[in-house]
Order: C-alpha cells, then sequence, then structure tokens
C-alpha cells in the first residue's frame, strides 16, 4: 500500500497541467472538486511512473498481472460519450471516495479520488496527446487511458 506525506505534494498552482481544472478557457472545476486534486512533486511523480511501469506498459496494463476488460472507445465524437464512460467507469469501481494515483509522465502525476475523476475524467484525459495510467494505493486495479481516446481497465490478478 502507497502511503503519501505533505512533502509528496507541490501546490497547484505550480503544477503543469493546473489550467485543465482552473482556466475557464478549459473547464473550471468546482472548488470542491480543485480542492481533492493534488499534484506530486517531480520527484514523486517520478517515483510513481516507475511503480506504474512494473504494471503497466505503454499500451495498457501487463496481462500476466491483471485481468483486463476488452478496450472501450471514449472518442469524443460519439453521442454521450461522456456519460457512457462514466457509466462505464463506475461499472468497474464504485467507491468515489478512494485515493487513485493519475499518472502522464515521469513528471506529471496527482492523487485525487475517483469520484473526482470519474465526474472529470475528460479533463484528466485528452485526446491525441495523454497516455495516462490511474491506480490506487493498493494497485489491486488499475486504469489506462491510451491516447488514441480508448480505456482499458484490469483487476489484479492474484498471486
Amino acid at each position: 500500500m502507497l502511503r503519501f506525506v505533505n512533502s509528496d505534494f507541490q501546490p497547484l498552482d505550480t503544477f503543469s497541467l493546473n489550467w485543465r481544472w482552473t482556466d475557464e478557457r478549459w473547464n473550471k472545476l468546482p472548488d470542491s472538486a480543485v480542492a481533492r486534486i493534488r499534484p506530486f512533486t517531480e520527484a514523486k511523480a517520478k517515483e510513481l511512473w516507475r511503480i506504474a511501469g512494473h504494471y503497466a506498459l505503454s499500451d495498457g496494463p501487463r496481462v500476466n498481472l491483471f485481468e483486463c476488460t476488452p478496450w472501450v472507445d471514449a472518442s469524443v465524437n460519439i453521442p454521450n460519450t461522456e456519460t457512457k464512460i462514466r457509466r462505464w467507469l463506475n461499472e468497474h469501481f464504485s467507491d468515489t471516495d478512494s485515493d487513485v494515483i493519475v499518472s502522464w509522465d515521469q513528471a506529471t502525476a496527482v492523487l485525487t479520488n475517483w469520484g473526482v475523476f470519474c465526474d472529470y475524467w475528460d479533463d484528466f484525459c485528452y485526446p491525441a496527446s495523454d497516455d495516462v495510467t490511474l491506480f490506487p494505493p493498493s494497485i489491486n486495479w488499475l486504469l489506462f487511458y491510451q491516447h488514441g481516446e480508448r480505456f482499458v481497465f484490469g483487476k489484479r490478478v492474484p498471486a
């Protein structure tokens, strides 16, 4: 189980992706949601990136460690995609208060809760640019978003 201390985090206003949640040109989230997005320092993001690398490859969860769903299309060109994906996400994990780590790359990661991620998944996952690995501190499941606008969910296979 991963644990974090205050020194693992940086202020949101210094985080490279803060505009996704705080800038009206993109999407200004409610203060209650923004308060639940805690950016990791670059050093901690790098550590989490290395940990995620043990469980996921560039094309999704390691199939020898996770039992995975089929890929689901998250294309913004499909009608009602936001709602369909939100429902699909909640079908796989429903504890909205649970902490999750969202990792984009070796310098960029945040801690938020599942509810905030599900409600605003399209502000965390940008098509054509983001490959996102998301997992709880227990790492008993993993969600992967590929920049080609698709998701896969994997549950940890018992050892």
